[in-house]
């Protein structure tokens, strides 16, 4: 259990936020919290899940290699 208030803190202008999906692994990101500038549009949050996918793909990628 992690200690309260160790996760991330945001400031002024940023948010704190999470990406949650029913959708199929292929779409999954971590579900981990994230501080953004809370001035980010539709396509700034687009940006954000795309480079998580990313993320993620290159981690399975990387796993799949070294078996």
């Amino acid at each position: 259990m992690a200690a309260a208030g160790a996760g991330p803190k945001p400031g002024g202008g940023e948010a704190l936020v999470s990406f949650v999906t029913k959708l199929p692994d292929a779409f999954q990101v971590p579900e981990e919290e994230l501080v953004v500038p809370s001035n980010l549009e539709r396509y700034g949050l687009s940006e954000v899940v795309n480079r998580l996918l990313a993320r993620e793909k290159s981690t399975s990628q990387l796993a799949s290699i070294a078996r």
